[in-house]
């Protein structure tokens, strides 16, 4: 009676099946031809979709989220919309679909935790150990990113082995795709060391918390990755148990603590569902040592293995045939990109292949991690990264954690080369090039162009471009910008120095705009924040002087007017300043709106957590309050840019009326007549200046 009703409904337009216990969506509503929308998010038994959903040609748009039992079609085609789910099922009913078993293995771990020996030897199947010395740094072995290939019994784990020094953090976006198994890998040494020079709590938060926020920014919905203790060689049998014991009660203890945070702020924590049940247990975590005689880990590495085996089966998904002719053909072909206009002209001839019929298939094996295409972004859209170990080492000419060595293995390697303008570079040139970078962070575009050149497989003229169209997509370097009449790179992770804790320096008729965003819940990665001020650097092109870029901030003089923004990453806060005279008091609001909104575009991207804003009144700054008032969430920026008082005035700290300017954007004042706004603006400053009103 139920489907019969439903399929009788031909004329509607939208239907909500939402948060039930469906395994398959009942057939009759794949007869609805004029449906609009389809809300099935929140089925957990859905398994698979029917192929007659392509025959809905008014379907706009389907809601799946939170259907973690779909399979087919695989969610990579599904959470791309309606068009990739037929697509997918259009060329699916073209051929013979082809099963495929496989899964990234995301590995995570601060440097030295002991990532490369344990995906090596689960590779060889022996004790593998990667060199490390006891003092000394400089012997870590993975660079931004590794990547490893193990087939067992007909599933392929394909393992990236993350770099886990900071400096590489930017490039997880590369390689933490939306479906993945994610392993977080933790030195027991390094636990034991923090934990006595701090605390339990800072021990879990800086060796796993942390981590966990690099994987839930790709993906809410990505499973709590289990975690590998490593070094237990070092410890006692019962030192080690009870150190695991303490870091299982400490993640539990933190967990609740989020929980209560996110509450109080009016949600459920961080939309992971992972997160309402303990995180981790002694059923989930892998104990193993460090030594080449430790024989008696090969059952845990065995363990691991079957495990990650098991895991990689909920992934088991079937591919249409051309899908995987596509696929083919680019492991066939050499380099480290491929052009889309060269792929798509060879599978014209193979198969007949449209360009939207790519894009979707290329987009379907970016998300799957298997390549990097970026059908959004005009630069990078002509380029299909199929070789990603190779866009590795392109990133590596910028990021290196060792930059002083690696400035030293340049010098020593130099030889003479000529620019792209065909001037010759000697080498006393490239030494202040380098000089000026690793003091400064700003890298001359030939030098840039050069290394990209010689220490990559980006060599040619296009293979320079996608280099360097990739390092801006991802927020590693800003330019070109003007350096003493030469074009330059913004490179902020060879900047060392810091903007202190104070404030952006005014005088008594000094107007300042000042506004602080702080993250609840799980601690973002602190990426999100450089994001954020290369983000603004991008809006202003000029000399390096207009502008200054520290280790954690970026501080901007445009048109008469200072621009501070500044992040402190341990406290999971920002904070922008904008101050000039008051004469600018509307463009001084303007700019300032502007970067709060870059700010929260960037909090909003951190899907794991929540954001708050706090704005201080700038009549309490304009007249030097240390403590000024302040509003949290204020009604002009969470009310999506409406302000719903019609006084002039606003109350400020000690009950006093002040100009509504001071406290509110100028376009939010309350006057009927737009064109006089700013004049008003001005002269209520002027008087509240004038006549120490204040």
């Amino acid at each position: 009676m139920f489907n019969f009703s439903i399929g009788e409904m031909q004329n509607l337009l939208s239907l909500d099946l939402s948060n039930n216990e469906f395994v398959e969506v009942p057939i009759s509503v794949y007869t609805l031809k004029s449906l609009f929308f389809l809300d099935l998010k929140r089925n957990t038994k859905l398994e698979k979709l029917h192929p007659d959903i392509v025959n809905m040609t008014n379907l706009k748009s389907v809601e799946l989220d939170f259907c973690s039992s779909l399979v087919s079609p695989p969610h990579q085609v599904w959470s791309r919309g309606i068009q990739s789910i037929r697509q997918y099922y259009h060329d699916l009913s073209q051929g013979i679909g082809h099963q495929i078993s496989a899964a990234t293995v995301a590995v995570l771990g601060r440097t030295k935790a002991g990532k490369t020996s344990l995906i090596k030897t689960l590779q060889k199947r022996k004790r593998v150990l990667t060199r490390r010395t006891d003092d000394m740094e400089t012997d870590e072995s993975t660079r931004v990113f590794n990547v490893e290939e193990v087939v067992t019994q007909g599933a392929t784990l394909r393992f990236l082995d993350l770099g886990g020094h900071e400096i590489y953090h930017n490039t997880y976006q590369l390689a933490l795709k939306d479906s993945c198994i994610p392993v977080v890998v933790v030195n027991l040494r390094q636990y034991n060391h923090i934990t006595k020079s701090s605390s339990p709590i800072e021990a879990v938060r800086t060796l796993f918390f942390d981590w966990m926020a690099h994987i839930f920014v790709s993906n809410p919905a990505v499973e709590v990755p289990r975690v590998v203790f490593t070094h237990r060689d070092r410890f006692k049998d019962d030192e080690c148990e009870r150190m695991i014991s303490e870091f299982l009660r400490t993640t539990e203890e933190l967990r609740q603590i989020l929980v209560e945070e996110e509450a109080g702020i009016g949600g459920v924590c961080s939309q992971i569902k992972q997160f309402s049940s303990p995180i981790i247990t002694w059923a989930s975590v892998f104990y193993i040592g460090n030594e080449k005689s430790y024989e008696s880990d090969i059952p845990t590495y065995d363990k691991l293995l079957s495990w990650l085996k098991q895991s990689c089966s909920r992934f088991t998904r079937e591919i249409p045939q051309v899908w995987e002719l596509v696929d083919l053909t680019l492991q066939s072909t050499g380099g480290p990109f491929v052009l889309f206009s060269d792929l798509l002209r060879v599978l014209k001839q193979k198969c007949n292949m449209e360009e939207k019929q790519l894009g979707i298939i290329l987009d379907y094996l970016h998300h799957s991690g298997k390549i990097l295409w970026y059908s959004d972004h005009p630069e990078l859209r002509p380029y299909v990264f199929h070789r990603i170990f190779q866009v590795a080492r392109a990133l590596n000419v910028v990021l290196d954690e060792y930059s002083s060595e690696m400035w030293e293995r340049r010098l020593r390697s130099f030889k003479p080369f000529h620019s792209s303008s065909n001037r010759r570079v000697e080498k006393e040139e490239f030494e202040e090039m380098c000089k000026v970078c690793d003091e400064t962070g700003l890298m001359n575009e030939t030098l840039l162009e050069q290394l990209i050149k010689t220490e990559s497989a980006l060599s040619t003229l296009k293979g320079v471009a996608a280099a360097l169209a990739l390092l801006k997509s991802f927020n590693l370097i800003h330019g070109p910008v003007s350096y003493k009449q030469e074009p330059c790179y913004v490179i902020p992770f060879y900047v060392r120095d810091y903007f202190d804790d104070g404030h952006l320096s005014s005088t008594n008729n000094t107007l300042r705009l000042r506004a602080e965003l702080s993250f609840k819940g799980l601690a973002p990665p602190a990426y999100l924040y450089n994001t954020t001020s290369m983000r603004a650097l991008q809006l202003y092109r000029g000399d390096s002087e207009s502008f200054s870029v520290k280790a954690n901030g970026v501080h901007i003089y445009h048109d008469d007017i200072d621009i501070l923004l500044k992040h402190d990453s341990k406290s999971q806060k920002s904070t922008i300043e904008v101050a000039s005279d008051p004469e600018n008091a509307s463009k001084m609001w303007s700019l300032f709106l502007q970067k709060l909104t870059i700010m929260s575009d960037s909090a909003k991207a951190w899907v794991s957590g929540r954001y708050v804003i706090t704005m201080f009144c700038s009549h309490c700054l304009l007249k030097g309050d240390m403590h000024p008032a302040k509003e949290v969430n204020p009604k002009w920026h969470t009310g999506g840019g409406s302000y719903d008082s019609a006084s002039s005035y606003m109350m400020c700290k000690g009950d006093r009326k002040v100009p509504s300017c001071l406290k509110i954007p100028c376009k939010y004042v309350a006057d009927p007549m737009d064109r006089y706004l700013s004049s008003v603006s001005k002269q209520l400053l002027r008087l509240c200046i004038i006549y120490d009103k204040y």
